[in-house]
């Protein structure tokens, strides 16, 4: 017999991380640019210029470490 399971604690991992996407986003938009993610990097794009935030270390938590990278160079959001 299968024992039943919360949706809401299957999902919580996903949810977090498309959390942290838009905020990282919400981020990139205030400074006036966007992310650009290639291949296993991710990029904030400025105006003709480019800054490397981070490379994936794993797929599951890509967004929260852009996230932070975001937090540590831009202090004020």
């Amino acid at each position: 017999m299968k024992i039943r399971g919360s949706i809401k604690k299957n999902n919580w991992g996903e949810s977090r991380e498309a959390f942290y996407r838009q905020e990282a986003n919400n981020i990139a938009y205030s400074l006036k640019g966007k992310l650009a993610v290639r291949g296993a990097d991710v990029f904030l794009q400025q105006g003709g210029s480019e800054v490397h935030l981070v490379t994936e270390r794993q797929t599951t938590a890509l967004w929260f470490d852009v996230w932070t990278a975001l937090k540590e160079k831009f202090p004020g959001f």
